[in-house]
């Protein structure tokens, strides 16, 4: 995720503090390739809640 730091602390932020994070962005900008890698590397199921 070369380019996208600012996403992964995002996230990591978001979960620490228990908060909603909207991740805005064109198609093909690896929004939930992102969110699927820091669960991954965390050992944590994603958990999605359709709106």
């Amino acid at each position: 995720m070369h380019g996208h730091e600012h996403v992964v602390i995002s996230l990591i932020i978001s979960m620490l503090s228990n908060a909603n994070l909207l991740l805005e962005g064109s198609s093909g900008s690896a929004k939930i390739r992102s969110i699927k890698t820091v669960a991954n590397l965390l050992h944590t199921d994603l958990e999605s809640h359709p709106v």
